[in-house]
Formats: structure tokens, C-alpha cells, sequence
């Protein structure tokens, strides 16, 4: 038998094996709007496409602050979305479906909404937490969700002071939340962003505290089967493409500067055991091909 045919068989009984192999992971994306997975897109979709994870969504908010970015979608939905009176009133329903269709490009399992309000954008995230938000009800859903999910691993947006200030709040009450469930039900957790020279936890929220560095990535830029031309952006794209509500994310695609690599930093509340998983979950993606045989 040449070497050829023998690689191809051990690759296809590795693919086989994958999930006597690895047990079955449960991931928890945490996100503060609809479309704020399209950070993590690559990471999510290999996660569930070839380790056959579960992953689940949870949504702060429904996303109505963004009607300011919604006026070329007038066509598409028919109405004045541009005008914050009708984006307000209809964006909900409308971004809650263009979710659903994220979901279906990413082969998520659950979406998850607490229906906060999304005002409008800001970098204050005391505003947020403490009069914008039922911070404290969050908290508290976040922490029902996490138990009944029994999650390996929570992703959220790195909370850095000029990213948005709802960003911000999802990220710290799901990092509370974790951090005050028993240490025997709490999961692995990362901060995905693109990379910053220098990130700081945010002040009196210790929860938030990390290294300055990432410690992760993913290469959005490589191909899912070597010596073809398809990469891990053509995910990025099939999902920004759902948020059609959202014209500034398909101007971005159109010019070039979605990022191309996925990075993640790991949070100080990580046990050793817990970063060992991360890695070892990092070096899996990396090794596992993609299983161009996967129908559903």
C-alpha cells in the first residue's frame, strides 16, 4: 500500500474516532448584540464543524441600538430602518432572525437572549452596568445558564476600555458569574479581541484581570484543505453576511480589514488545569483537518 493511501486511511479513521477520542466539549459564546460572534466565527465553526462541539450563543441584548447602520436594509425588509423610531421598534425581531442564520453557518446548538436594552454606543461601562442594564439579573441568568449547560468553555469579547461599553458589561458579568459558581462547575474562559499592545483588567472588576499578551490564535487566513483556495474567511464571510441589518460589517468585508486572525487571551481566574485545557483545546484545532465529509 503506498504512503498516500495509508495517510488517507489513517486521516479518515481519525475522523472516525474523533468523538470516542475526544469527549464531547460545550462551549458558551457570550456577546453583548446579534453579530458580535463574527469575532470568533473561525474558532466557533471548527469547534463544532470538526470536534464536533456543542456550542451555544448567549445575547444581551437584541441589537436595536445599531438602526443607525440599518438604513441600506430598507429595501431588504421594507421598512425605514434608519429612523431610530422604526429601527428600534423592528430591529429586534429582524436581528434576532439574522442571528438564527449566524447560528446556521456556525452549526450552533442554542441561542440564548436576556433582552437587555442596546442603547447606543459607548466606551462607559459604569453607565451600562448601572443604569442601562439589570446587571444584577444578568449576572444571575448567566449563572443559571452556565450550570444547566455544564460548559468546558466560555468565550467572550476581551473587555479593553475603548472597545464598547456594553461589550464591556457582557464580558465582566459573565466573568462574576462564573467566578461565583462552585470551582468543581466552572468552566475554562477566554477573551477574544484583535490584538492590543498592552491590555489592563478593568478597574475595581478583578475578574477581568489577564496578561498583557494573548496567549491564543487562529489563522483565519488558512485554508481549510491544503492545496485548495478556500480559508477559514470564507466562514467569516457566510456569517457577517446574515447581518444584513448591519451594513458597516459587509463595508469592512468589502474592504479588507476584518481581522485575519482570531486572537484570545486567558483570564487570570483560569486555573492551571483550566489553561492546560485551552491549550490542548488550541492544539486541536490545529491538528484536526476539516472534515470535508460532514453533510450535517
Amino acid at each position: 500500500m503506498s504512503g498516500r493511501k495509508k495517510s488517507t486511511m489513517l486521516l479518515v479513521l481519525l475522523l472516525l474516532l474523533l468523538p470516542v477520542l475526544v469527549p464531547a466539549l460545550r462551549v458558551l459564546q457570550v456577546q453583548a448584540h446579534p453579530d458580535d460572534e463574527t469575532a470568533f466565527s473561525s474558532v466557533l465553526f471548527k469547534a463544532t464543524h470538526d470536534l464536533n462541539a456543542t456550542v451555544d450563543i448567549l445575547v444581551v441584548t437584541f441589537g436595536e441600538g445599531g438602526y443607525a447602520h440599518s438604513f441600506v436594509a430598507d429595501y431588504v425588509y421594507h421598512l425605514d430602518l434608519g429612523n431610530e423610531a422604526v429601527g428600534r421598534k423592528h430591529l429586534p425581531a429582524i436581528r434576532k432572525n439574522e442571528m438564527e442564520c449566524a447560528c446556521s453557518v456556525l452549526m450552533c446548538n442554542h441561542l440564548y437572549w436576556l433582552g437587555q436594552p442596546d442603547v447606543k454606543f459607548t466606551t462607559n461601562l459604569t453607565i451600562v452596568l448601572k443604569e442601562w442594564w439589570n446587571a444584577s439579573l444578568v449576572q444571575e441568568q448567566m449563572k443559571e445558564i452556565l450550570l444547566q449547560g455544564n460548559y468546558d468553555l466560555v468565550t467572550n469579547m476581551l473587555p479593553s476600555p475603548d472597545n464598547h461599553g456594553e461589550h464591556q458589561a457582557a464580558s465582566v458579568l459573565v466573568l462574576q458569574a462564573i467566578q461565583e459558581l462552585p470551582v468543581a462547575n466552572r468552566p475554562a474562559v477566554i477573551g477574544g479581541t484583535n490584538p492590543l499592545t498592552n491590555y489592563q483588567a478593568v478597574p475595581d472588576y478583578p475578574a477581568t484581570a489577564a496578561p498583557p499578551s494573548w496567549s491564543w490564535s487562529f489563522d483565519r487566513t488558512q485554508l481549510l484543505i491544503p492545496n485548495d483556495t478556500i480559508s477559514y474567511e470564507a466562514i467569516g464571510g457566510w456569517d457577517f453576511g446574515c447581518h444584513k441589518s448591519q451594513g458597516g460589517l459587509q463595508i469592512e468585508l468589502a474592504k479588507g480589514i476584518v481581522q485575519k486572525v482570531e486572537y484570545y487571551w486567558n483570564y487570570d481566574i483560569n486555573s492551571d488545569e483550566a489553561t492546560t485545557f485551552i491549550s490542548s483545546f488550541f492544539d486541536l484545532l490545529a491538528t484536526i483537518p476539516f472534515n470535508v465529509n460532514r453533510l450535517h
